[in-house]
């Protein structure tokens, strides 16, 4: 019961995902937010997007949102992260998901966990969480 996915960073990927694998959506990592015209390329394929935010300030949010929604998809998630690994549970600043469900009525709101445990992504569901995005390493 949990989809899987796999976060592309090429238009070949994005195509592979969605035409070959049929990803139920699509996950932008932090560090494309600014890249609009991959946005646009991956919002143009109509499957949901799941926007990371990590390392993003407000203004390149409003602009990977408004680019998604010029782009004719208005099927968005936005996941409130903190681009350390892993991160402290001090640093994880989960009011930050408040900020975002204000600023984005109109769109869920989930968190993208780098913490060590369980703690903090249910402490995210406790505060409005519709995803939850949990890395992990299997082998170092």
């Amino acid at each position: 019961g949990i989809d899987c996915t796999s976060t592309p960073f090429s238009k070949q990927e994005v195509d592979f995902l969605v035409d070959k694998l049929n990803s139920p959506f699509i996950k932008v990592a932090s560090m494309d937010l600014n890249n609009y015209p991959f946005l646009e390329y991956i919002a143009k394929k109509g499957k949901p997007v799941v926007l990371s935010t990590g390392l993003s300030k407000l203004h390149e949010i409003d602009k990977a949102v408004s680019t998604i929604e010029n782009a004719g998809n208005n099927k968005i998630v936005i996941l409130h992260c903190v681009a350390t690994y892993p991160t402290p549970d001090h640093e994880v600043n989960l009011n930050n998901m408040k900020t975002l469900m204000s600023i984005y009525p109109n769109y869920p709101v989930g968190f993208s966990d780098h913490t060590l445990g369980s703690s903090i992504p249910l402490a995210s569901v406790a505060l409005g969480a519709c995803l939850i995005e949990k890395h992990f390493t299997l082998d170092q």
